[in-house]
């Protein structure tokens, strides 16, 4: 490895990659695979949705019923069920509890809608 350039005001600067490095390629496979991994929160976020949404429907409830039940606003739940939010840890337990559901149950149908 070569030593770090000076810098003119005599700090150093970040040491540069080898020109024949692999930097290039990697940089590209971690962007790949950030990629994979964020349409993989997608599905799973759609999936446990999809979830909260046959649960409540089996239920007999509609959102506002699910929500007051839960203690969560409607819009969250809204943005849950369409999978365009990531629920806390705290929300998942109200909404389980709403649904009059094991927590373990709602994960496991979602996990099961993801798969396919």
């Amino acid at each position: 490895m070569r030593p770090p350039h000076s810098c003119p005001t005599g700090s150093t600067s970040a040491p540069q990659p080898e020109p024949d490095s692999k930097f290039s390629e990697s940089a590209v496979v971690s962007l790949v695979a950030m990629s994979n991994r964020a349409e993989g929160d997608a599905r799973g976020l759609a999936a446990l949705g999809a979830a909260i949404r046959t649960l409540r429907v089996q239920a007999a409830l509609d959102e506002q019923g699910l929500a007051d039940r839960a203690e969560v606003d409607l819009r969250l739940l809204q943005e849950l069920e369409s999978g365009q939010r990531e629920p806390t840890w705290g929300d998942l337990r109200r909404i389980a509890r709403g649904l009059e559901t094991p927590l373990e149950t709602l994960l496991e149908l979602a996990d099961t809608l993801e798969q396919g």
